[in-house]
């Protein structure tokens, strides 16, 4: 199913600077409503529809619920995998390293992005190897996030 939005009638030719103006805030409307959409999509509460839902809501609730379907699936199958062996994780990312050597990948900014993470959910993560008993990534867990801190320290000490 195709969404469908409607389209202001259009403007004077004597207007290029507002039509320019009105496409560009229609594209943004668009973009807007196709984010909502699957942000709704990927929620995990279910969506109440009623007289006081926003029509741009409305505007898409039979693609949300089939959309929902096709999620749900991706995650189950994701669980279902078979786990990876570190070993074989740690060759996996050396190669794709090698790949994106002297591009224009800004190894600083990945890193802080995984560091941020890393800090941000390291209780969730640590009580999930726990819980999944896995001491040794545990350790090396915990070892990362010292490094992090350490790192840290010295970049607010030496600014």
């Amino acid at each position: 199913h195709a969404l469908v939005l409607s389209v202001p009638p259009p403007l004077p030719p004597s207007a290029p600077s507002i039509r320019f103006s009105v496409f560009l805030f229609q594209m943004f409307m668009n973009s807007l409503l196709l984010f909502q959409m699957f942000m709704d999509s990927c929620g995990s509460t279910k969506i109440r529809y009623s007289k006081d839902t926003p029509t741009t809501k409305l505007l898409y609730a039979k693609e949300v619920q089939q959309y929902r379907v096709a999620v749900k699936r991706y995650y189950n199958d994701v669980q279902a995998m078979p786990s990876i062996l570190e070993g074989h994780m740690k060759d996996m990312l050396i190669k794709a390293s090698t790949v994106h050597r002297g591009n224009s990948f800004q190894v600083e900014s990945a890193l802080y992005d995984i560091f941020y993470y890393a800090v941000r959910h390291s209780e969730a993560v640590s009580n999930a190897l726990k819980e999944a008993n896995q001491r040794a990534l545990l350790k090396t867990f915990e070892d990362l996030l010292y490094m992090i801190e350490k790192c840290y320290e010295e970049h607010t000490t030496s600014v």
